[in-house]
């Protein structure tokens, strides 16, 4: 996916050379050229990109979801950011900026803002089940460790109801003797 990616944005694919082979060694030992260099991208586009492109598989997104998810935090920031854009130009002139002194102060005036995107991303509100789902995918073995000591707890838990519910057994080492009426 982050080969597809590369091509769309970049227009080329990431890794080059003269026969398979040699796309295979650039594969393995080079990184590809930065986006930037191609297109004039965002960085968090890059960023995602990058991370699809890791030689470790533990550093890539591990699944489509995930990645989906970041991609739409990034549309969702883009249009954040266009709609800035367009209610500043707005609102600096009180119309639709119409020359290009007037564009230009519009964009002095959002430069001057100290709200960036990553800003405006990171005050999104994440929803607890998608913070939930991240933490227990960052830590899986403390999250797997938890899970088996709760499964523990509750079956020691209902074994310890189970008998203490059970009737009590007749103790062995009580004598008696059953008296019954004589009878001629």
């Amino acid at each position: 996916m982050g080969v597809v990616l590369y091509e769309m944005v970049a227009g080329r694919v990431p890794f080059e050379g003269e026969t398979p082979s040699h796309v295979l060694v650039s594969l393995m030992e080079h990184e590809p050229p930065a986006l930037a260099q191609y297109a004039d991208v965002p960085f968090e586009l890059d960023r995602i990109v990058t991370k699809a492109l890791r030689k470790n598989k533990d550093e890539r997104y591990q699944t489509a979801n995930v990645l989906a998810l970041d991609l739409k935090n990034l549309k969702q920031e883009l249009e954040v950011e266009d709609r800035l854009t367009r209610s500043l130009e707005a609102g600096v002139i009180g119309k639709q900026p119409t020359n290009q002194n007037d564009k230009q102060t519009a964009n002095e005036t959002l430069q001057a803002l100290p709200v960036s995107t990553a800003e405006v991303r990171s005050a999104r509100a994440t929803s607890s089940a998608e913070y939930l789902v991240g933490e227990i995918q960052k830590h899986r073995r403390t999250a797997a460790f938890a899970l088996a000591s709760l499964l523990i707890a509750v079956t020691a838990v209902s074994l310890w109801m189970m008998n203490k519910s059970a009737p009590a057994a007749p103790n062995p080492a009580l004598k008696s003797i059953a008296v019954l009426p004589l009878s001629r």
